[in-house]
């Protein structure tokens, strides 16, 4: 068991594992420490938010999705493309294809200033140029969907040893 020790070395007791929460909108962000990674704890953060979640893979937001919650979820491409990153060693040719469609959407987003000044050209990229890509993930997400010898059991269990997160 790891100990906490006070600022002369003294034990002060078992150390306590915290999770850092984060929440944030364009003019603002907030933290929160809480004592779990929970769905509860997740609920405790969220309440009744009502707009878009942009989230990485946790399952407490579906969690909290499926029990009546209010928000949308939108998934981060950055931990999306981790996933694909960590498969490539199994999946090669499928892999690269996808990594490469990402790259793709994160070519358009770098031709934007980042914050508040690339918005109105953001919206315009994404509208005349991300749509299209997005077209063809889903796409290719079908087609390695339905293609033969898919099993989704192998599939959820790739790389060896990962988790869901």
């Amino acid at each position: 068991m790891r100990r906490l020790l006070d600022g002369r070395g003294r034990d002060v007791g078992a150390a306590t594992s915290w999770q850092a929460w984060a929440i944030s909108c364009p003019t603002a962000i907030a933290f929160r420490i809480q004592d779990s990674r929970s769905t509860e704890a997740a609920r405790a953060l969220i309440g009744d938010f009502s707009g878009i979640a942009m989230v990485d893979g946790y399952g407490a937001y579906q969690a909290l999705r499926k029990q009546g919650g209010k928000f949308r979820l939108a998934h981060c491409w950055a931990h999306v493309r981790r996933k694909f990153d960590e498969a490539e060693a199994f999946f090669p040719a499928e892999c690269r294809t996808i990594l490469d469609l990402i790259g793709e959407l994160y070519a358009v987003e770098k031709l934007c200033p980042t914050g508040p000044p690339g918005d109105e050209l953001r919206r315009e990229l994404r509208n005349e140029r991300s749509r299209e890509i997005l077209a063809r993930i889903q796409r290719w997400a079908l087609e390695c969907r339905f293609a033969e010898g898919w099993d989704p059991v192998v599939a959820e269990g790739f790389p060896p040893g990962s988790t869901s997160a």
